[in-house]
């Protein structure tokens, strides 16, 4: 049996709805005025060269946003350079805070490579962190592994 009719139909059923969006965009005065605005990137300061960050998560608190997220350097284990301090991998999580989404302080740090011992798990490599209230209490969630040697990083 040919897949064509059914297809078809989804084609022709999406083509009516961007259709009739396009009309009723068409009959909205132009002279609105547009109250949304945005940058994109936000900056963060303080991450060393690069002041990016990935994989961001926001919590809203009260009248607060808290960000944790992935900061540079972005290291793996093929990555290590003696000549670095903690041999160049990912620095840790920082917690930025804001009123508006668009202006961030810098609070602290969460979790400090530098500030792990050695036999740490998750020394080296931090991603993906979330932050999460529960019960009153702030509660810090991010993937990591130590790739100074295998027998600190049991999990793999």
């Amino acid at each position: 049996m040919s897949k064509w009719p059914g297809s078809l139909f989804v084609l022709l059923g999406l083509s009516a709805l961007i259709t009739g969006a396009r009309a009723s965009m068409a009959d909205a005065p132009m002279d609105t005025p547009k109250t949304f605005t945005y940058s994109n990137p936000i900056y963060f300061q303080g991450n060393g060269p690069r002041d990016s960050i990935h994989d961001p998560q926001i919590l809203r608190d009260g009248d607060t946003y808290y960000l944790v997220a992935t900061l540079w350097p972005f290291a793996n284990y093929s990555d290590r350079d003696p000549g670095k301090p903690d041999l160049g991998s990912a620095p840790g999580i920082k917690l930025y805070s804001s009123r508006d989404l668009t202006h961030w302080k810098l609070e602290n740090w969460l979790l400090k490579s530098a500030d792990l011992p050695e036999a740490c798990p998750y020394k080296h490599q931090f991603w993906a962190p979330e932050l999460h209230k529960i019960g009153g209490r702030y509660y810090l969630i991010v993937g990591g592994s130590n790739w100074i040697d295998d027998k600190y990083n049991v999990g793999g």
